[in-house]
Formats: C-alpha cells, sequence, structure tokens
C-alpha cells in the first residue's frame, strides 16, 4: 500500500491498494452477504411472531375479560367540540382585544415620553 499526499491543506492522502487485496475482501463479503441475508430474514420472521403473539394475547384477553369490558361505563369527554370551539373563539378574540389596548397603551407612553423631554429643556 502506497501513501501520497494530494498537497492540498485538508491533509486529505490519496491510497493505492492492491488488486490482491481488494479481491480478498470482496470474497469475505460475498461469503458473509449470505449469512446476513440468513439472519436479516430470521428477525423478520421473529418479528412476525412477536406481533402474532401480541395479536393472539390480545384476543384472549378480550374473550377473558369480555364481561368486565363491557361493564365499564361508556368514556364520556367532558366538553363537546362545538364547547371547544367555543371557548377557543371566545379567548381569541379576548386576546385580540388585549394587543389593541397594548397599542394604545404604547401611543400613550409615547406621548407621555415627549411630554418629558419638553419639561428638561425648560430646566
Amino acid at each position: 500500500v502506497s501513501t501520497q499526499s494530494t498537497g492540498d491543506k485538508t491533509g486529505a492522502k490519496k491510497r493505492d491498494v492492491p488488486v490482491e487485496v481488494i479481491k480478498y475482501w470482496k470474497q469475505k463479503v460475498d461469503e458473509l452477504s449470505e449469512d446476513v441475508e440468513a439472519i436479516l430474514m430470521e428477525e423478520r420472521q421473529e418479528k412476525e411472531l412477536r406481533l402474532a403473539e401480541m395479536q393472539a394475547k390480545r384476543a384472549e384477553n378480550l374473550v377473558l375479560h369480555s364481561e368486565e369490558i363491557h361493564s365499564r361505563p361508556a368514556r364520556v369527554w367532558f366538553m363537546s367540540e362545538t364547547e371547544k370551539k367555543s371557548i377557543k373563539d371566545k379567548a381569541k378574540a379576548l386576546n385580540q382585544g388585549d394587543d389593541d389596548l397594548d397599542h394604545q397603551d404604547q401611543h400613550v407612553n409615547d406621548d407621555d415620553d415627549d411630554d418629558d423631554d419638553d419639561d428638561d429643556d425648560d430646566d
């Protein structure tokens, strides 16, 4: 393996790798690729098995505890969609009103600042 500097400031180097070394590692990768594929297939199958077991356990629990599940009261929301929208609209209207008041306060304060400057000139 020979190493040559490219001459730039990054410190990058150009390396020449013999063909025999490349062939050796390519052969190693090719040999291992079959094992890798087998492992990936196994992992996919294990994942599917876990999902199937989870679904079976869920179905079993639904059957075993169906009486308890059906005896529970239905879920009731404390606010309907229209009530939520109404509150949101009111909050938005109040917020816009506050913004208008803030702008008015700024104009009043700007006028007060001008008056203070006039008082300083009299001294």
